[in-house]
């Protein structure tokens, strides 16, 4: 016996995730965007036992998913947020993602937030060479000088898009809606350290959070 994703049929996304999933596999109250590629083109992404593919949500109601990844995906991913703060924590923490897993980021993510002053827009747009040697040292963020200095230097960006739109969020706004093909070069132009995946306008704008792989297990 199975049930379908109420989440996804509430949304009406093209029954996005109307696949069906184990009955023994308690569906979560997420209210969410179930993925990039559903809302983009409608598509159908289901486990695939051949291809061995899966959307971050289908990955979340199988019997492999486990914390960090639970809490993440049914309090934050897919949600939109129109906070900056929020905005400039997703921008941050995709750049540290950067050649590495999103679930090491996710695991220190509480440090990262110590770090960096709980995401502070203003206070991080003003660290000092002082703040560049404290962030290097702590083991409890990646310790890595381009990210660091990429996350000081977009905060400064970000001040600047206050100034003119009112908002990161309203700057994001203005912008939508787009081709992923020019979110890529609107955020290259932008911001650093973001590239082709690192960090896209759906990311911080629809999505929270780009996950590819977990577990040796490739998600669509």
């Amino acid at each position: 016996m199975s049930e379908t994703c109420e989440a996804c049929v509430t949304k009406s996304l093209n029954a996005c995730c109307s696949t069906s999933i184990p009955a023994d596999r308690a569906l979560r109250p997420t209210g969410h965007v179930c993925s990039i590629d559903c809302l983009r083109e409608g598509k159908q992404l289901a486990w695939s036992e051949t291809s061995h593919i899966m959307s971050y949500c289908d990955y979340i109601r199988s019997a492999r998913a486990q914390e960090p990844h639970i809490s993440y995906h049914d309090t934050e991913y897919g949600f939109p947020s129109d906070d900056d703060t929020v905005l400039f924590e997703r921008l941050v923490l995709e750049i540290n993602q950067a050649g590495l897993s999103w679930e090491t980021i996710l695991k220190k993510r509480a440090g990262f937030r110590a770090a960096y002053d709980g995401f502070d827009i203003q206070k991080i747009a003003r660290y000092t060479d002082e703040d560049v040697a404290r962030l290097l040292a702590d083991p409890g963020i990646i310790r890595n000088r381009l990210k660091v200095a990429a996350a000081i230097h977009n905060a400064k960006v970000v001040q600047c898009l206050q100034g003119e739109f009112g908002s990161f969020w309203l700057w994001l706004e203005s912008n939508h809606p787009m081709e992923k093909a020019d979110w890529v070069r609107l955020f290259k132009r932008t911001f650093k350290f973001t590239g082709g995946e690192a960090f896209l306008g759906q990311a911080i704008f629809l999505f929270s959070g780009s996950v590819t792989e977990i577990n040796g297990v490739r998600l669509a």
